[in-house]
């Protein structure tokens, strides 16, 4: 029986966990823990890790799919260094699971202290039993994800992914730019708006798209494609125990998803998916995006302000539309100070006006071209909200980069 944890930011766990459970990844049994998901299937060796890759493939809001070696408690040992050392050594027949060709070897920890002095006894535990070197996680062709508890249990598992999931492969190549919003985060948002029940008769909008990261994913999933069908390799790939035939299938059958999808949009007519904003970098940014994701047929990006965007001129009066944005806050993602991605050449001081701008400048476009509508707003500052001057009917907290969010929703009259 093949067992593995899906990790993801917190409060993420119940939509992860209908995610593991569903038409996609098939797994056969699925337990929630904090920050991540343990699931599995009850199937012997050999077509056991399907499901594992299936899971990478698919799941939009996991960071990390981790594939169990082994857990128990810490043997008794002089001190704990120790005890994970000897842990680690006993974990499984080391030889058997270091790639023959690239023989390298990384670690995470997850404990609450010692994690640089763990994360050494670990490398050096797997290195004693083996010819490996150490290098980072995110090049090792053996990542490996250790965590311990309080109580003295331990565990270790094989990153399947190497970088996190939320890296989805269609920013490869445009320069050292990360967006602000995680695509998992994007995807979560979605889910709370109930974009699945909306998207065959509404037009989504992103009036201040930035880097285009809601816009992509949107599209994703209205598509069905699978999310991580835009990564060029995965570290399990290199493993003895790789099932070639196993991991061509579940492509396949990814690529099926996503080619039938394409088609029933094509023939329900279906209204596309808008974004604009009015820095023309974040315009590039997104439609480079858009074209490594190629999504260009279905996602339109405009260079305009939100203030007097005309979308209506380009959906028409009549249709139904949602809007979704992460407007500027005044702050990075994670930190306090400017956010230098919003605003490259706000001084500081300057970056709170400027965010208060646009806001007021998007509840001008709520006003202006959405009534009758539903906006989901992603905030991370509470007192930019308030210059929407408008009742929120609920909020849906939301953590992305650090930063305890909130996923307003209004509903424009």
């Amino acid at each position: 029986m093949a067992s593995f944890l899906a990790t993801c930011a917190p409060g993420d766990e119940r939509i992860l966990h209908e995610e593991v459970m569903g038409p996609h990844v098939r797994a056969t049994w699925a337990r929630p823990t904090r920050g991540g998901v343990h699931f599995g299937t009850r199937r012997q060796e050999g077509k056991a890790l399907a499901v594992g890759y299936r899971a990478c493939l698919w799941l939009r809001t996991s960071l990390r799919v981790l594939h169990l070696v082994h857990e128990g408690p810490l043997p008794p040992a002089r001190n704990r260094l120790d005890a994970v050392h000897a842990f680690t050594r006993n974990a499984t027949d080391w030889n058997s699971q270091m790639p023959a060709k690239e023989r390298t070897v990384g670690v995470r920890v997850a404990a609450r202290k010692d994690a640089i002095a763990t994360s050494a006894a670990v490398t050096h535990a797997v290195k004693s039993c083996c010819d490996a070197r150490n290098t980072k996680c995110a090049e090792a062709a053996l990542p490996l994800w250790f965590a311990t508890t309080d109580d003295g249990m331990a565990s270790i598992h094989r990153d399947m992914c190497g970088v996190s999931l939320h890296q989805r492969g269609y920013r490869d190549g445009q320069g050292s730019h990360r967006a602000a919003l995680r695509a998992t985060a994007a995807a979560r948002c979605l889910k709370e708006a109930d974009w699945r029940s909306k998207w065959t008769d509404h037009v989504l909008v992103d009036p201040m798209c930035g880097a285009g990261t809601m816009l992509v994913e949107a599209a994703q999933q209205r598509m069905n494609m699978a999310p991580g069908q835009g990564r060029r390799e995965w570290p399990f790939q290199k493993w003895p125990d790789f099932d070639a035939e196993a991991w061509e299938d579940a492509w396949e059958e990814a690529t099926e998803e996503t080619d039938n999808a394409i088609m029933r949009w094509r023939r329900s007519g279906a209204p596309g998916i808008l974004g604009a904003d009015h820095h023309p970098r974040a315009v590039e940014m997104a439609r480079g995006a858009v074209r490594q994701a190629g999504l260009e047929e279905w996602i339109s990006i405009q260079k305009a302000d939100c203030y007097d965007w005309p979308v209506r001129e380009t959906i028409g009066h009549q249709s139904k539309c949602m809007v979704l944005t992460n407007p500027p806050w005044g702050m990075r993602l994670g930190g306090e100070g400017p956010d230098r991605e919003k605003y490259p050449t706000a001084g500081q001081g300057q970056e709170q006006a400027l965010a208060e701008e646009s806001w007021i400048a998007l509840r001008s476009f709520l006003k202006q071209n959405c009534s009758k509508s539903d906006a989901y707003i992603l905030c991370g500052n509470p007192a930019m909200s308030k210059h929407l001057r408008m009742r929120t009917e609920r909020k849906y907290p939301i953590a992305t980069g650090g930063t305890d969010c909130r996923l307003l929703h209004y509903k424009v009259f």
